[in-house]
């Protein structure tokens, strides 16, 4: 953390005469966003993860598997199944 003055104050004895900065550390930033994209791209080359799943996964979106489920609850009601579904 790192106080800075704000500029044109008449008293620095105020608390409000200052500004404080909050800095991060950006390395361990860039280094988790390569590991995770590195890992991402071995999950899907290998085909790790079931069709079906959509969280997280580059290329499916909500679209997707609002559709996916939809076309599962009409073939259930297709073939005069009951189709429920649990969140």
């Amino acid at each position: 953390m790192v106080v800075l003055r704000k500029p044109d104050k008449l008293c620095y004895e105020v608390p409000k005469a200052y500004h404080p900065i909050a800095l991060l550390c950006t390395i361990l930033k860039v280094l988790t966003a390569i590991v995770a994209e590195s890992v991402s791209h071995l999950v899907e080359k290998d085909a790790l993860l079931a069709d079906t799943h959509f969280g997280g996964s580059p290329g499916h979106t909500t679209t997707d598997a609002v559709h996916y489920l939809v076309g599962k609850v009409k073939l259930a009601w297709g073939q005069k199944r009951v189709a429920s579904v649990l969140f």
